[in-house]
Order: C-alpha cells, then structure tokens, then sequence
C-alpha cells in the first residue's frame, strides 16, 4: 500500500475509523466465532466502552492494561482506549509470577481488563502492584476476585459485558504524535522494555503490503494473538485500514485453519514461520487448495516459500519489522530467502559496530530513520539510557544483522544482541536467565538458542546446581513450567559443574552454543511438554 502521499495529519486510528463511517459505515468490519460488527457497530461498542474508562477514572494519555484472549472485545477494548486517548498495555496471557508483576509495576497501570481465567494469576502478584486501582473481568468472576477485599485502593468494576450498554464516550481529536501503545519488548538487553508508539507509527506498520494484503469488503483472517503487534495492528489494523472485515479467529489451529478460513471467506492471512512450517508439517490433504485464501504474509518465509506457495494455491509476501522501527523491508514476491526491499519513508543503512556504513555483500546492523517524524517508536518507557542507546548518533538500531545483495535485497542473518525465537516468541535470555535463576536449586544458569525443526530456536538452559543437589531434569522442568510462560521452558536442560567463562567471569556463550544439545536432556524426547 503506497502512503507516501498520505498525509501525517491522517495518520491516526481515529482518521482511519472516520474514513470507514463515511465510506461503508453498515458493512461487516469485525468478527469472531459469536459476533459480527459493522463499522458504526464497532464503533459504539468501542466508545461505550471508554465511558467505562471515564468511569474508572483513566485520563488523558494514561496506560489501560489488557490481558484478553483473542475475541471481538479485545478488540473494542483497545479501539476505545486508543479513540479517546488513552494508552493500550496488551499483557502476553502467557505471563505469570515477576514477568506479568513486571508488566504491570512498569508501566503503571491504574486498570486492568482480564479475562476470569487468568484472575488468579493477578491475585498471586496483588501485593507487588501498587498502582492498580481496578479490575474489569470478563467473564464470570468467582471467587477467585477475594484477593481485591482486603485492598481499599483495589475495586472491582462491573463485568465487560456492562461496558457495551453504556452513552458513548465522546471521541477526541487525536494526534499522530499521540502515543497509542505500550508494546513489552522481549528485552534484548535485559527485562522486558516498553516501546512507545505513536499513531503514525502504528499506521505506517499496519499498511505495509508485506503483511498480505486485504481488499475494500474482504474479510482477513486473524490468528495471532492480540496481545502482539504482529496480531493486532499486521492484522486487525490493517484490515482496518484497507476497508476489509479482521475475523478473530480464538488461536491458530494447524489442522483446520484452511477450513476455518474457507468458513469465513477470507481472502488474506498472516503468519508467523512456525505456523507455516506446522501447516508443511500437515498430511497432503484435499483442503490444502480447497479455501478462499489468496494471499498469506509470513514472517519469516517458511522453508522452501516456492513449493510451499504452490502446494497451498496462495501468494505468499513477506516484510521486516520490529515493535521498534515498524515494518521497513517487505515483498509481495520473494527472492529467495529475502525479505525484501525498503518501503518508502524511510532511511536505511548497514552498518558496523561504529556506525560505519558496511560495503554491499557484507554483514551489518540495520539502522533505520524515518523520513517524516512519529513514524517510527519514539523511545522506551522509564528507560532514558535504552533509548538512547538504541537511537544512537540519529538512528534508530534495529539490533538486527542483515546483509544487502547488489539488487537491493535484504537478508536477515541474525540478531546482534542475544535474543532466541520459539514458537513465534521472542524470548530474552537475561530475562529467562533472571527467572530460572530464582529457582532455590539453581546456582548458575546460561540460556542459548540451539537449533529447532521449525526454522526457530529451542530453548537450552545450561545449568550449575546449588552444592548437593541433586534435583532431575525432569523435576527441574516440571517447576520451571509453573514459573514461566510455555514457550520460555527449555525443551533441553544439561547440568554442570561449572559455566565457561571469560577472565572478567562473563559466561561465553559461543562455547555453548557450539556444544549444542550434545549430551543435553531432551523433554520433548522424554514425553514432557509445558501447557499453554
């Protein structure tokens, strides 16, 4: 979608929403499995839902917390916060224990919206999250809200459904350098940070061509979770903003999603490359050309993205992209295993560790600055020195390495900083590291990505034991699947007597990495296999 004549003014949702009132304000724009919302509908629901907020109390540029599964009212929760000028936290519903304490102690949300199921997550951390002053449920809240009574400051609203039946709110006048969310990173560096993104940024992330693309009345099929960007603006957004109907499909399915698509009459998708590797994975069936899918985005392009194409009868596009720049790199027709060329709007470079520009041919870190201003991230949240660091000399640091071929491709190779990826996850080893650690019988524990099936890591958590301990692989694994999310417990688990390290006692994981999951206990092999 080219937007280089698109103006900044228009580049907020709220222009976006008012656009499709004036142009199909009764045709279907967003739909689950139970409800069907038109443009006007939605945009009621939305605004009823932020009298809620005024209610509650949330003002102006202040963060709203959501911890919701995929549905139609994660969906008006955000639309409402976001249309009236409020800041959108989405909470991965993976997150337990410190790591969801940490999401919500940072970015000083006042209310959380949570589904039912998850409440007694929130109860175990109540103490550790000062600034939250209400819970809204959705769902049917049991006992399991006792931990709000003791706390005075902690009040319970009424259950979600409420929201919908309230006077609408009044929309405000939102501007492109308004901030419209909070976005937790998988913290390269360290713990989890919060990207700050304006308007225009989200805009210029949603209309990208490399995420497929859904025309005026067609319906886009969304199976990644909200909670994400990749879910919620790639997805929901961008049909949005083409004129096209998000369906909010409850998760991604691997043996029914051609029919679950068909169902719906979806023209356009998107995936990540674990999805679209478990998809190859699948028998030969008659549905694999029996659907409606024209074309499907996949991040990254799955193994072999030709025969992959033409077994599914689909056009794949691909794009790079991070929370951070937005989406700079995309193609409708893959070269190979790039990832495309730059869109317009924006500056970008190869560069070394000094910001030098790098020849064509050889590896360096992207770095990205945006032609018009608020079109990219505008910094972390409380963390002045990351934001610096990352917008070093004028230009936003990707952390990512790519190479440039002399057509002007671009082939991502790795990322700088050391970060792992599993089952469509970005996972922070300091942040993983900092968790297991917590563990009573560990004394040390490094984490590095080795290699998995599915063009992805796996997670390897090279352990010292505290002295006589004597604690299994399994036992180990079983307590660290009721500390992390799923996808952050390592498939494999080696114990040792003691970790490499370099003179100055940093652990060189080079030397782990070489060894690989050589002589390491393997769960998935021993039938263990965390729960979502």
């Amino acid at each position: 979608m080219d937007i280089s004549n698109i103006g900044l003014e228009e580049r907020t949702l709220g222009k976006v929403i008012e656009s499709r009132l004036a142009a199909r304000p009764d045709a279907p724009m967003l739909q689950d499995a139970q409800t069907s919302l038109s443009a006007s509908e939605a945009w009621h629901r939305a605004l009823s839902f932020a009298r809620t907020l005024d209610e509650v109390g949330v003002g102006w540029q202040e963060p709203v917390a959501l911890m919701l599964d995929n549905h139609v009212d994660n969906v008006l929760c955000w639309l409402g916060t976001a249309l009236t000028g409020r800041v959108e936290v989405s909470v991965n519903v993976a997150y337990m224990g410190e790591m969801l304490a940490h999401v919500l102690r940072d970015s000083r949300a006042a209310l959380l919206i949570v589904e039912a199921s998850y409440l007694a997550r929130v109860a175990e951390i109540a103490n550790s999250i000062p600034d939250l002053k209400a819970v809204i449920v959705r769902g049917n809240a049991d006992a399991s809200i006792d931990f709000l009574s003791p706390r005075s400051s902690l009040v319970l609203s009424e259950p979600l459904d409420a929201s919908w039946q309230k006077p609408n709110s009044a929309p405000v006048a939102i501007r492109p350098w308004d901030i419209l969310s909070l976005s937790y990173t998988s913290g390269t560096t360290g713990r989890s940070k919060a990207v700050l993104s304006p308007h225009a940024h989200a805009f210029g992330h949603a209309a990208t061509d490399g995420l497929g693309r859904t025309a005026p009345g067609e319906t886009r099929f969304v199976v990644l979770p909200q909670f994400h960007i990749a879910g919620r603006w790639g997805g929901v957004y961008n049909a949005f903003l083409r004129g096209g109907c998000a369906f909010i499909a409850d998760r991604f399915h691997a043996s029914t999603y051609w029919q679950e698509a068909k169902a719906v009459n979806a023209s356009s998708s998107q995936l990540v490359g674990t999805m679209a590797e478990f998809l190859r994975l699948q028998p030969p069936s008659e549905h694999d050309r029996d659907h409606s899918l024209r074309e499907i985005g996949v991040m990254p392009l799955p193994k072999e993205p030709h025969s992959w194409s033409e077994r599914f009868g689909v056009q794949l596009t691909t794009c790079y992209g991070s929370t951070e720049v937005g989406c700079v790199l995309s193609t409708v027709l893959p070269v190979d295993d790039s990832v495309g060329q730059p869109r317009g709007g924006y500056d970008i470079r190869l560069v070394d560790q000094n910001d030098c520009e790098v020849p064509v041919g050889q590896v360096g870190e992207l770095i990205v600055r945006p032609l018009l201003p608020w079109t990219s991230s505008v910094g972390y949240a409380n963390c002045p020195e990351q934001t610096m660091q990352a917008w070093r000399n004028g230009w936003l640091h990707s952390g990512d390495a790519f190479i440039k071929d002399r057509d002007g491709n671009y082939f991502f190779v790795d990322r700088v900083d050391d970060a792992l990826r599993r089952r469509g996850e970005n996972i922070s080893s300091a942040e993983a590291e900092y968790l297991i650690a917590k563990h009573p019988y560990i004394l040390e524990v490094a984490i590095v990505g080795v290699p998995s099936e599915f063009q992805e890591d796996d997670v390897l958590a090279v352990i010292v034991r505290t002295p006589g301990n004597t604690v299994t692989e399994l036992d180990l694994a079983k307590d660290l699947s009721g500390m992390l999310p799923y996808f952050m417990v390592p498939r494999y688990i080696r114990f040792v007597d003691a970790l490499p390290k370099t003179p100055t006692e940093k652990v060189q994981k080079s030397v782990l990495r070489a060894e690989g999951a050589a002589n390491a206990w393997d769960g998935q092999a021993a039938g263990f296999n965390p729960k979502r």
